[in-house]
């Protein structure tokens, strides 16, 4: 019995011994495949220790952490007139923590990178001062990660989604230029513990994301500036990055511009036809008007709604008004040609000489003048034949001033007032506007 427990607490010895062995060679194994994990199993402990105290410099501890920054701007959109915009952010922050510094036997380790890094190290706590709504992105997984280098530097990076506030002036909508910004500050930490900094290059950077996405503008420019705060807790560090967007002027001149255009010149047709066409000079004014009035309205609906005039406002108002002075002066034309009609219809007789044998009888709708000279007596002779033609001669200007209609004069008139005065008010509204 005592060879045989013997022989039993060997063969557990042994077996113990081997399991020991194997696990020492798999550990060693895999420190020697994944170096980067022996170091980050020697940091983890200190990680809550890190948790909610930021770092300090070994030099002067009363230095506050530097936090240099930087955007890539993958996307950016502005959608309708709300006085917003939005943008997606690869947002990076970089910044030395001491107490996280490593040393490696391996040279090919450049950094570590931690992708989950909720509550593990200290982290600025940067927001956007101007941010309406945002989002992280999350689908597969948390689009972030935490690279940290040898000499303790830390460089986060993380894709977010941010609906940002923009008030806007469209006093001079369309042809107007919209400035928006992205403000970053530190909200706890005030400067004596945290100064955010644009990194030295390339600050900003704008990835080629196509012109659509912005609807109806394109960016000009972007410049960065600082825009630190004081408030009764202290002064807070704050980045702000200025936008400058130019709306394209194009999409309003095939909704608005041209088609209003096109109004008031069809507007012009009734100058050319006679005012007999009642009907026709009728339809072309009336509904010239109320085309261009619905046009109006529907396109007011999707403009933004301000208590002060626009220039589209400026132009739609002088179109119309231009449509409505064209139905006005039909109305006018219309007045005189009935009043000529009237005095016509009866046919007046004005004895001039007696004497001379010149009678002028006024007759027919088109106030024809009909002149009818009686037979001269002989006893007038060469001297009633004379008196005859100087009273032909005195009539025939008066007979042309009647035949000539005042309707048609003031067609004749509007036909080059109107467009002259429109071409103007067009020359006028584009230095005025649109420079």
């Amino acid at each position: 019995m005592l060879w045989g427990d013997y022989k039993m607490n060997l063969k557990t010895v042994i077996i113990i011994f081997v399991f020991v062995a194997v696990t020492i060679n798999e550990t060693t194994a895999r420190k020697k495949v994944n170096p980067e994990g022996e170091i980050l199993e020697r940091l983890i402990p200190n990680f809550n220790k890190l948790l909610r105290v930021r770092p300090f410099s070994s030099k002067n501890i009363s230095d506050p952490v530097r936090v240099q920054v930087n955007f890539y701007v993958r996307s950016m959109r502005i959608v309708g007139y709300d006085n917003e915009f939005s943008v997606q952010l690869t947002f990076r922050q970089q910044w030395l923590d001491e107490r996280l510094s490593f040393q490696s036997q391996d040279s090919n380790i450049r950094y570590l990178t931690l992708t989950n890094s909720k509550n593990e190290i200290w982290q600025p706590d940067t927001f956007f001062s101007n941010e309406i709504e945002g989002k992280y992105h999350d689908l597969m997984m948390r689009n972030e990660y935490i690279r940290i280098f040898p000499d303790g530097e830390v460089l986060t990076s993380i894709r977010i989604s941010l609906r940002l506030s923009c008030p806007m002036n469209y006093q001079n909508f369309p042809f107007d230029t919209q400035y928006c910004s992205i403000r970053l500050a530190s909200y706890g930490f005030t400067t004596r513990d945290i100064v955010l900094a644009w990194k030295s290059y390339d600050p900003v950077e704008v990835g080629a994301f196509p012109a659509s996405d912005i609807q109806n503008f394109e960016l000009k420019q972007f410049t960065t500036d600082y825009c630190d705060s004081q408030t009764n807790t202290g002064i807070y560090s704050c980045l702000r990055v200025d936008l400058k967007f130019q709306r394209n002027f194009h999409s309003y001149l095939t909704l608005v511009y041209i088609p209003s255009m096109m109004m008031v010149v069809t507007s012009w047709v009734s100058f050319w036809i006679t005012p007999k066409a009642v009907t026709a000079r009728t339809l072309i004014a009336t509904l010239t008007l109320f085309v261009l009035a619905i046009q109006t309205a529907e396109a007011n609906n999707t403009f933004p709604q301000t208590s002060y005039t626009k220039p589209v406002d400026v132009w739609t108002g002088t179109c119309l008004t231009f449509v409505f002075v064209a139905l006005l002066e039909f109305a006018i034309v219309h007045y005189l040609s009935n009043r000529k009609e009237n005095n016509s219809s009866t046919p007046a007789r004005s004895k001039i000489d007696e004497n001379a044998g010149i009678v002028t009888n006024v007759v027919g709708e088109d106030g024809e003048v009909e002149i009818q000279l009686k037979d001269m007596s002989p006893r007038d002779g060469n001297r009633g034949h004379q008196g005859q033609m100087e009273a032909v001669s005195g009539l025939a200007p008066n007979l042309i001033s009647k035949s000539e209609s005042s309707s048609n004069i003031l067609d004749v008139v509007s036909r080059i007032a109107f467009p002259a005065l429109f071409i103007l008010f067009i020359i006028l509204y584009r230095l005025a506007y649109f420079v």
